[in-house]
């Protein structure tokens, strides 16, 4: 309790006929002591008692008749009969709130009643007679403007009460109004007061995924703006939030003016985002958010897409996508590691394309195209049973959506053609001189030791019916034989001069069916040939028999006789 010095006001008597002072009479034995010093003998003596305190006490009495003062939890509270008290009662919300500490009433209490009473009289009046009252006058925290005050009423209306002999010893704050008898007092709360802020809620804003800016207002049920600046909701007097909605506005590229989209929403629990978790945009509220999904589209709300210049590229490559559940483990490696493509498409240089398209943002379908093909220095896309797509940013997980070329721009794999060449088969194939064609090389295979198969001769079996045989020498007796060629036709004749052989036989071999005197004898030379192989010591003598007989086509290497026929 905080002390104010009130004066007491004007005394006044319980009664209309109060009984005269009492006079005290000793008869029985003389007085020693003077009275009030005032000379008088022991007999007769009188004392007027005209104060009231005397003997009504300091200190208020508890319900239990105990002094207010008299135990250790209770202070010494004045009684009300002679109350001169300032009470200060804080605002019910400040123990769990530390923004309403600042709202608080200091109660005055003052009794104003009579001073001038003798024991006796005070003892015999009844239990009920007022002895005279008190007064409560109330003052308030803050300022007093209308603009700023937190009651309705700048001023309050006092409040009084009687002071009788059944309460008159009662502490003084027996009668200390509550809470709600000091706010009436007032007249009640000022309407719309923003008493204390709430929980803090962000208010997301951000850019469209194609075109344009948006954002939430906050507002509140009346359409005007939210009483708090903050990023907290904004509590009454009473610890109610104050109602909080949200409008949608967005501003396309083209205009500086935000504009209303729909009606504006209240801002509740449910359609709040917390801070547990990522949101669906990847982002993150470090205080709870709202909206918990937020607008993608400004296109949706009547803006334009803007629109840019595109040169068709010259040429496209499709990859094998793995991530869209594709088989590539065929596809052959580059020289760096990475997979090679598997169509390549060039522009017709008589297609019509345009100039022109419109783009949105780079995670939309017209934004994913325009940064693969238009921004690229390598166009490199995907395909499947829909057509050509491609994926924003860098695809994957974190941006999986194919975004279809034809779907941005109509027709787009009709202004290309596929890269092929014609090519003939060589010589050494069974389709020697006919000619095929292959795709998505700039070269025919052979040109290169990497085209087809890593520099084999597979593409000779794919595209000209595999090797050709080869006519070579057929006889293993050769030192030139060949087991994978074929003879000659008509075939080759081992007896043959060198020069009309296709088999080289080794020095000093001599072939049994070159022989003299073969089963068949000497080819034209009849058995008489025969005879000179026999006896080779007989050559000379018959060799003029011989010359005339053999034929050139039947010696062989004549520069050691006939030893090798």
């Amino acid at each position: 309790m905080v002390g104010a010095a009130v004066g007491i006001g004007a005394l006044w008597y319980a009664t209309k006929d109060a009984t005269p002072a009492t006079t005290l009479e000793d008869n029985q034995a003389k007085s020693y002591t003077q009275i009030s010093g005032d000379g008088g003998s022991g007999d007769n003596r009188e004392e007027s008692i005209d104060n009231v305190s005397k003997f009504l006490g300091e200190c208020g009495l508890t319900p239990e008749g105990e002094e207010s003062g008299g135990n250790t939890v209770n202070t010494c509270v004045a009684p009300l009969w002679s109350a001169n008290e300032s009470i200060t009662i804080e605002h019910p919300l400040a123990a769990t709130n530390s923004d309403y500490a600042q709202y608080n009433f200091t109660v005055s209490i003052v009794a104003d009643m009579l001073s001038s009473m003798t024991e006796d009289v005070f003892n015999a009046l009844p239990e009920g007679q007022m002895l005279g009252d008190y007064t409560i006058s109330f003052e308030r925290s803050g300022g007093w403007q209308e603009d700023s005050r937190w009651t309705a009423n700048q001023n309050a209306t006092d409040s009084n009460g009687p002071v009788n002999k059944q309460n008159a010893m009662s502490p003084a704050n027996s009668v200390m109004p509550t809470w709600d008898e000091c706010l009436a007092a007032f007249g009640g709360y000022m309407p719309n007061f923003v008493a204390a802020l709430g929980d803090e809620v962000i208010f997301r804003q951000g850019y469209f995924d194609d075109v344009g800016q948006w954002r939430y207002e906050k507002q509140g049920a009346d359409g005007e703006p939210y009483p708090t600046s903050s990023n907290n909701m904004a509590l009454d007097l009473n610890g109610n939030m104050i109602g909080l909605y949200a409008q949608l506005q967005y501003k396309c590229s083209t205009n500086d003016e935000w504009l209303d989209s729909g009606p504006k929403v209240q801002v509740t629990s449910a359609n709040i985002l917390g801070m547990v978790g990522d949101n669906t945009d990847g982002s993150t509220c470090y205080a709870p958010c709202y909206p918990a999904v937020i607008p993608t589209s400004g296109v949706a709300l009547g803006c334009t897409l803007p629109s840019v210049n595109i040169q068709y590229p010259d040429k496209i490559f499709v990859y094998c996508d793995s991530f869209g559940g594709q088989d590539c483990s065929n596809v052959p490696n580059t020289s760096t590691g990475g997979k090679s493509f598997t169509e390549w498409w060039n522009l017709n240089t008589s297609a019509n394309t345009p100039t022109t398209m419109r783009k949105g943002g780079w995670n939309t379908p017209s934004g994913a195209v325009w940064s693969k093909l238009f921004d690229s220095t390598r166009p490199r896309v995907y395909s499947d049973s829909q057509g050509w797509y491609v994926y924003a940013g860098s695809g994957g997980t974190s941006n999986p959506t194919k975004h279809y070329i034809n779907s941005v721009l109509s027709g787009f794999n009709l202004a290309y053609t596929r890269q092929s060449e014609t090519c003939t088969c060589p010589p050494d194939t069974v389709n020697s001189g006919e000619t095929f064609t292959i795709t998505d090389k700039d070269e025919c295979p052979g040109k290169k030791m990497t085209i087809i198969g890593g520099g084999n001769d597979e593409w000779k079996t794919t595209y000209c019916g595999g090797l050709a045989p080869v006519v070579g020498c057929t006889d293993p007796r050769a030192e030139n034989y060949c087991a994978t060629c074929i003879d000659s036709t008509p075939a080759n004749d081992p007896c043959a001069l060198p020069s009309a052989n296709l088999c080289t036989y080794p020095e000093g071999t001599l072939l049994p069916e070159c022989a003299f005197g073969g089963d068949d004898g000497f080819p034209g030379g009849g058995d008489g040939l025969g005879g000179i192989g026999e006896n080779i010591g007989v050559v000379n003598v018959n060799l003029n028999r011989a010359e005339t007989i053999l034929k050139p086509r039947n010696c062989i290497n004549t520069g050691h006789s006939f030893i090798n026929w």
